[in-house]
């Protein structure tokens, strides 16, 4: 079996590392905007059961 240059393994690795960054970082934003709409309404129960 011949030896194998790392290279392309190297470049496969990066892409799929780029993917899942790109991915996680994707699903943070998403999930935050979602938990900040919900603090909104939280707060705004709060204010309406303060009041």
């Amino acid at each position: 079996m011949p030896q194998m240059s790392p290279l392309p393994w190297v470049s496969l690795l990066m892409v799929v590392l780029g993917l899942t960054m790109m991915y996680m970082i994707l699903v943070y934003f998403s999930v935050s905007k979602s938990l900040n709409s919900k603090n909104i309404k939280v707060n705004k129960l709060s204010y309406s059961w303060k009041w």
